[in-house]
């Protein structure tokens, strides 16, 4: 994966925005006892989406594993195997 460019990393990270909107209603709705099946594979896609914005080659994604939770000061924080991804996208990366 070669550098990432400005256009690039706000793509992905609005595409982790709304894989981040996506998990908070569906934890809203969870709350009232209401399941949304294929909520899993709407994940899927979004970070597809987010490895093809960063050129990473999606035969390679299948083994990749990314979480994303939102820092107290609002920011998106993605915890991931891969810190070289994390990095060049420009956000933090935990193991």
């Amino acid at each position: 994966m070669g550098v990432v460019t400005d256009v690039q990393r706000l793509a992905a990270t609005r595409l982790l925005e709304l894989a981040r909107d996506l998990f908070q209603q569906n934890a809203a709705l969870e709350a009232a006892g209401i399941t949304i099946n294929g909520l899993t594979s709407a994940w899927d896609r979004v970070v597809m989406a987010v490895f093809d914005v960063l050129g990473i080659d999606s035969t390679d994604a299948g083994s990749l594993c990314m979480v994303i939770c939102e820092c107290a000061d609002g920011s998106l924080e993605i915890i991931t195997c891969i810190d070289v991804l994390t990095e060049q996208v420009g956000l933090t990366a935990k193991e």
